[in-house]
């Protein structure tokens, strides 16, 4: 890889930023993505939960961003399809982001695709995508997870045919 030198002084070795270079605040220090082309297990509780490939129950619906500075931010990008099966006429979900085991993003209400005057037995499916700037992701290593709430009766399954992806890129403080 290329080493970069701006001004006779080495800013990149080929591998890595040479101590005590800094970026402008706001400016993107490294971009990292991942697609998942696999169906997740159906939800029926009234809880968030982390969402798991239905064939393992492995957490794939992940992303995972090392190396992060101290006071940057993590700009998370995601988009997912899923398909909601209403047992009850009052039903509905939320999907939600968490980094690690904390959520740090959901709807005010926890149920963003409430549907409460359907008749029960319907599926409908919705196509998220959320954008959501974590203002103080940890130093280091950072994972994020996907993960779905459902309101009363309702089962929720994303659907593999259409892939979850999630970007994440870091910011300069």
């Amino acid at each position: 890889m290329a080493t970069l030198s701006v001004g006779g002084t080495t800013v990149f070795d080929g591998s890595a930023l040479q101590s005590g270079v800094t970026f402008p605040a706001g400016h993107v220090i490294q971009t990292v993505s991942n697609q998942v082309t696999a169906s997740s297990t159906a939800r029926t509780v009234n809880s968030f939960a982390k969402v798991v490939r239905a064939s393992d129950s492995a957490l794939v619906f992940t992303g995972q961003i090392t190396n992060v500075g101290a006071s940057n931010k993590v700009l998370a990008m995601m988009k997912v399809n899923t398909y909601t099966v209403q047992n009850d006429a009052a039903d509905g979900g939320a999907i939600c982001l968490y980094r690690g085991d904390d959520i740090i993003y959901s709807h005010p209400s926890g149920h963003a695709n409430y549907h409460g005057s359907a008749p029960s037995g319907m599926g409908y499916y919705t196509d998220w995508q959320y954008c959501f700037l974590d203002t103080s992701p940890d130093t280091g290593t950072n994972n994020y997870y996907m993960g779905y709430r459902i309101y009363s009766n309702a089962s929720i399954i994303v659907e593999g045919n259409q892939p979850f992806h999630i970007i994440l890129q870091e910011i300069q403080g």
